[in-house]
């Protein structure tokens, strides 16, 4: 068990790039503001770190073996990824995902150019459909893939960096 600065209110995820640098991201206490806390010394302390202004919630975390962090938000501007170059340094907006994406729920990149991100997209009241959208440039810009019909809610997805002769995960 490791304590948390108490101005968060409930944590969403979670990433390391080692055993010793973390970084974790939910809301604060105050239900208004993203918030983003780090460890640099395996979980011992725990130290908030400003969101990007006008960020309410940030659902989803990922943290490359160089530290390089990369998260998605929601807030007025809509859904965003986040990006920080280490548990440490200070988040910036990278780009906005398509508008139709919300509730966004889980983020994976095998590298600092591509990721994945899980969400869905409203279909009617009480209905979604589940969404992926993807980018190459590290958040700048995002595309959604087609899903199959019928798919709902999407939890979870994790990419892996796969080979140009597609042996293993996507290849780039």
């Amino acid at each position: 068990s490791q304590s948390i600065p108490t101005t968060m209110g409930y944590l969403s995820g979670i990433a390391c790039s080692d055993t010793r640098h973390c970084t974790a991201v939910g809301q604060a206490s105050t239900g208004a503001d993203g918030m983003i806390i780090a460890t640099t010394d395996g979980g011992t302390t725990w130290t908030q770190l400003p969101a990007p202004s006008g960020t309410s919630d940030i659902t989803a975390v990922t943290c490359g073996i160089d530290r390089r962090c990369t998260a998605i938000a929601s807030g007025a501007a809509g859904t965003t990824a986040l990006v920080s170059t280490s548990p440490t340094a200070p988040w910036v907006t990278a780009g906005t995902l398509p508008a139709t994406i919300t509730g966004a729920t889980d983020l994976s990149c095998p590298d600092d150019r591509h990721c994945w991100v899980t969400a869905h997209t409203t279909v009617d009241v009480g209905h979604v459909a589940g969404a992926v959208a993807v980018t190459s440039n590290g958040g700048t810009t995002w595309a959604m893939l087609p899903t199959p019909p019928g798919v709902g809610y999407l939890n979870g997805v994790s990419c892996l960096r796969g080979s140009a002769n597609g042996n293993g995960a996507l290849p780039f």
